[in-house]
């Protein structure tokens, strides 16, 4: 039979189901109504990648990879220029930095994997290569983290060996770990990924003694990001609120989704763990049967002195985007940075 025939076939039994609609207004025969979210994006700051990480380390400087994914920058917010920290020969996948921005790990495409530099003061210099690459979403982890008050990178090779980077000294930790989740608050030990991907086990591992401590198979298909080490210990974001691995309970954060928007894996902790930041899409206009002319991107945040959701900005998709969205709080949890259509934005959140 003819693709009209299916076409009708769908739109008499929708009409069946809403004889008030008609098939401009289901989106057959083009474009349908404008259904539109209203809200602002957030302010632009300047060009950057959506594919790679955005990192906030101080007030002043943001970090983010320049379009192109060959290099990253980091951009100074009150006179809005840019100093590049480091550049590779091919994609950079990630990247982790110390927070006085001197040192940065960088991972970079290669045959059959990914290979590791270390940047400073100007030297490009290979420390690992990795011949298995297998992350992406939140969920999957890093190859690299940054500590959280200490100037060390963790760093993933071999592919299961634990490395730390404290200044230009690399040393062996443990085995085991394929992907790094977080440092523990005080960066002496860390959480990371026993197995590649988001179905494997987590482990703590004692960064000193290199002592590691299986902590379960958690259900990471229903994780929205990835997981973080606070002061009430590990945790991660649901549907359900906040999932404590150790309690196995869940504070409500009193999630409602407007109808038609679709949950993404886009989400941001503050660096207190107070503030949540989660991005969802929504379909402003449908265009025939299951397509859509005009995607918006919503983002939400959750402060726990609020205790709940706010919408903070809303930004439609361009065309030429990749519709990757990356997130960062400020360390003061005031503004959230968020990289897309191929520039980097700040949104001044409410008090």
């Amino acid at each position: 039979m003819s693709s009209n025939f299916w076409k009708y076939a769908l739109l008499l039994s929708a009409c069946w189901a809403c004889p008030a609609c008609d098939s401009t207004d289901l989106g057959l025969d083009g474009p349908g109504p404008d259904r539109s979210i209203t809200g602002s994006p957030g302010q632009f700051i300047t060009p950057a990648s959506e594919f790679g990480q955005v990192y906030w380390p101080e007030h002043r400087h943001i970090v983010i990879t320049n379009p192109g994914s060959t290099s990253i920058s980091a951009v100074d917010t009150e006179v809005r220029g840019s100093e590049q920290l480091a550049w590779g020969e091919g994609q950079l996948l990630t990247y982790a930095t110390t927070r006085d921005l001197k040192t940065a790990l960088v991972v970079e495409s290669a045959a059959g994997g990914y290979r590791l530099f270390r940047h400073t003061a100007g030297e490009r210099i290979e420390i690992a290569h990795r011949p298995v690459s297998g992350f992406g979403a939140p969920q999957d982890g890093s190859p690299v983290l940054a500590g959280r008050v200490s100037d060390r990178i963790a760093f993933v090779a071999d592919p299961d060996s634990l490395y730390l980077l404290e200044g230009s000294v690399v040393r062996f930790v443990a085995r085991g770990c394929r992907t790094l989740f977080d440092f523990s608050p005080d960066d002496s030990s860390l959480l990371c990924g026993a197995d590649q991907g988001r179905f494997g086990g987590l482990v703590t591992v004692d960064l000193g003694s290199g002592l590691a401590i299986p902590r379960g198979h958690p259900a990471l298909q229903y994780v929205w990001g990835g997981f973080r080490w606070g002061e009430d210990g590990i945790e991660h974001i649901s549907f359900e609120g906040i999932v404590s691995l150790d309690a196995g309970s869940a504070r409500s954060t009193n999630w409602t989704a407007t109808t038609g928007e679709s949950s993404t894996p886009y989400v941001a902790w503050s660096a207190d763990g107070r503030s949540i930041a989660h991005v969802t899409r929504f379909c402003a206009q449908t265009e025939g049967i299951l397509g859509c002319a005009r995607t918006q991107f919503l983002f939400h945040v959750w402060k726990a002195e609020w205790s709940e959701w706010r919408r903070v900005a809303v930004q439609e998709l361009t065309p030429t985007s990749g519709g990757f969205v990356k997130l960062a709080f400020s360390p003061d949890a005031a503004h959230l940075a968020y990289a897309m259509n191929g520039g980097l934005y700040v949104v001044t959140l409410p008090e």
